[in-house]
């Protein structure tokens, strides 16, 4: 516990787990906390035997590197210890490890970062252990209302009778709206919420589950910042996670029906307009 005498204490507390720790720490470091346990990932698995104390401290989950069994036995137990104890998780891992990753760790207070750097660690790490912030994918002088993105009711009697908004349509779409970064700068034009809602309607229609990696390139941005869009959407009530009932080291991503009606809705309406889905 800090002593309140110490003339510049640690603004928080973490206990890094993983295999090399050296990058977490010099994260707590820089944003400004202290290291008070190391733990590899045999240890992850004793940790609802821990009293955390009256400090609670940030899980910083080092997981570059770690093969997939690995993460597939020790990210439950950090997530019960995160839970049990109410503490926030600082997650770093590989491209390759999204899946195993989402599938185990997921929740308002998980930062979930995709091959970061130290600045990113450390603003993460300050993020987790500040005062809540607006949603995750809100950006920074961007209003955040509070509830639901949208309200959607039942279609009235006739307005799903549109049949010719397919899968293939809203696909051509989808290609249309990646084309443009052929003419245009990067980034210009990013809209990873509206592109992954595109993406899990098209798959709907085509009777096909979508990854939590898969939503992740469909957004067409960083996949650090793909999974805060989809904490966000989830958050927002528009998209259900779905653990892999024969895979633990998978989750899925579906529309809810409160998404789902919104998207048929406005996808009708264009139509009955005469125009285009954009």
């Amino acid at each position: 516990m800090t002593d309140p005498r110490d003339p510049d204490p640690a603004r928080f507390d973490a206990a890094l787990i993983g295999g090399d720790l050296s990058r977490g720490e010099a994260a707590v470091t820089a944003a400004g906390g202290r290291v008070v346990a190391r733990l590899r990932w045999g240890d992850a698995l004793d940790l609802d035997a821990d009293d955390p104390g009256e400090r609670r401290p940030v899980l910083v989950v080092e997981a570059e590197g770690a093969d997939e069994a690995t993460l597939a036995q020790a990210l439950p137990a950090i997530a019960g210890a995160a839970e049990a104890f109410r503490c926030a998780v600082v997650a770093a891992f590989d491209a390759l490890s999204i899946d195993v990753v989402a599938a185990n760790l997921w929740g308002p207070r998980v930062e979930l970062l995709c091959q970061p750097g130290l600045a990113e660690r450390a603003a993460a790490l300050s993020r987790a252990t500040s005062e809540p912030e607006p949603p995750a994918g809100v950006r920074e002088g961007d209003e955040a209302e509070d509830g639901p993105a949208f309200e959607a009711e039942p279609p009235s009697h006739g307005e799903g009778d549109d049949d010719d908004l397919n899968a293939a349509a809203i696909r051509r779409a989808i290609r249309a709206r990646r084309m443009r970064g052929g003419f245009f700068a990067p980034g210009l034009f990013s809209d990873p919420a509206w592109d992954m809602l595109l993406d899990l309607y098209a798959a709907e229609a085509e009777d096909m589950p979508v990854s939590v990696s898969s939503l992740c390139i469909a957004s067409a941005v960083a996949p650090t910042t793909a999974l805060r869009w989809i904490a966000r959407l989830t958050e927002d009530g528009l998209l259900d996670r779905r653990p892999d009932a024969t895979d633990r080291r998978r989750a899925f991503m579906a529309l809810t029906e409160v998404a789902r009606i919104g998207m048929r809705r406005y996808l009708v309406s264009l139509k009955r307009a005469g125009l285009s889905i954009g």
